[in-house]
């Protein structure tokens, strides 16, 4: 699992999403040079959680965190 850090819109972001997007290729690659054929990422860092709806920044830096992943 790779888990990425408070993104955009969260209530602990940063303010850097290049820090975010990598870490996060860092635990992929160290998950797949351990032998993994897959990871899943997850946005566990934004806790806590929009109940009903996520801010459209939130999932525009989640998607980049995917894609460079």
């Amino acid at each position: 699992m790779v888990h990425l850090g408070p993104l955009p819109g969260a209530p602990g972001f940063s303010g850097s999403i290049d820090a975010i997007v990598d870490a996060a290729v860092a635990d992929a690659r160290t998950l797949v040079d351990a032998g993994f054929g897959g990871v899943m990422v997850e946005n566990f860092g934004d806790a806590p959680f929009f109940a009903d709806e996520v801010p459209s920044e939130t999932l525009t830096a989640m998607t980049r965190a995917v894609g460079s992943v």
